[in-house]
């Protein structure tokens, strides 16, 4: 199982890298980044989203505060990544657009896409007792009235 994310989240860098060959370090190093913070973002938002459906509050506070922090946190890499080729193309008329503006923003917006949904869907499968991380796997398996659907 957890394979099958790490060769997805491979596969995702290979395709960003020969797309955007050009790209500089600290593009880079923020995409990068945005992968990491929107891969747990999805995470936390995944089991926002299964914890509202329990019935557990404790569990669904924490979750929310952790989903709305790494929110936070993700959105500053989106900015940073997407400002300064955005500004470019807003201040540029439409013939000398650069193509390698355009190329950053669409980069930066599959990056985002792809890992939060791999980050959704790896939550899910640890929360329904299918990923195992020794203690990550306890704390975020749902079990009892934790568990969706599941209210007492």
């Amino acid at each position: 199982m957890k394979r099958n994310i790490v060769y997805r989240i491979l596969v995702i860098w290979v395709l960003v890298m020969l797309w955007g060959l050009s790209i500089s370090m600290s593009q880079f190093y923020n995409l990068l980044l945005l992968s990491i913070a929107g891969f747990i973002q999805n995470m936390a938002f995944t089991m926002v989203s299964r914890s509202r459906n329990s019935g557990n509050p404790e569990r669904h506070r924490y979750a929310a505060w952790a989903s709305n922090g790494i929110w936070a946190f993700c959105f500053l890499f989106l900015v940073a990544s997407v400002t300064e080729p955005l500004n470019q193309i807003k201040n540029t008329p439409i013939s000398q657009w650069m193509w390698s503006d355009i190329r950053e923003v669409l980069i930066t917006l599959l990056v985002y896409t792809l890992v939060t949904a791999e980050g959704s869907v790896f939550m899910m499968r640890m929360n329904l007792g299918q990923v195992k991380l020794g203690a990550l796997s306890k704390l975020f398996t749902e079990k009892g009235k934790s568990q969706v659907g599941k209210r007492n």
